[in-house]
């Protein structure tokens, strides 16, 4: 019994930016928390990226820290969000292989990683979902047992 050899930049070798990449969501940090929490909500986001007056990613804002400032009485939907995002956070720079992509995701516990330029730009944010389609691309009769030529729907089906 032949096993393909998969493709390199389906399995690991292959860097970050040759995937495709999640559009990142961007608000100004003097944004407040019901701003953030209705575009989280309305275009359901796991985390925003927080910019400053120069258009400089300074922070992020994510679904715990959403749930934390609920829970502390000082904080109010009034509150602005740089009084409470995170200004450091985890991000992999667009030239990391992919096998450190996943490697970083498992090790941190989150299921998405913003992806920086070598300028230090965020240029997408890199998804559990967006290597996961590319195993299944990598690996389709050991995935799904189905042929290598496969294609698979662009939709959702079903429920």
């Amino acid at each position: 019994m032949n096993t393909p050899t998969p493709t390199p930049n389906l399995v690991g070798s292959d860097s970050v930016s040759t995937l495709p990449l999640k559009k990142p969501r961007f608000l100004p940090e003097t944004s407040t928390l019901a701003e953030c929490a209705e575009v989280m909500r309305e275009e359901k986001e796991v985390f925003l990226l927080l910019n400053n007056d120069r258009d400089k990613t300074v922070g992020i804002f994510t679904e715990r820290d959403m749930v934390l400032c609920y829970w502390s009485p000082e904080i109010d939907d009034s509150t602005p969000v740089m009084a409470v995002m995170n200004r450091k956070f985890i991000t992999i720079d667009g030239e990391s292989t992919i096998r450190e992509a996943v490697d970083l995701l498992g090790a941190n516990e989150i299921s998405q990683v913003p992806v920086l330029e070598k300028k230090g730009e965020v240029k997408g944010v890199l998804t559990v979902e967006q290597l996961l389609d590319n195993l299944r691309e990598a690996f389709p009769r050991e995935l799904l047992n189905i042929s290598a030529n496969h294609q698979f729907p662009q939709k959702r089906v079903g429920g």
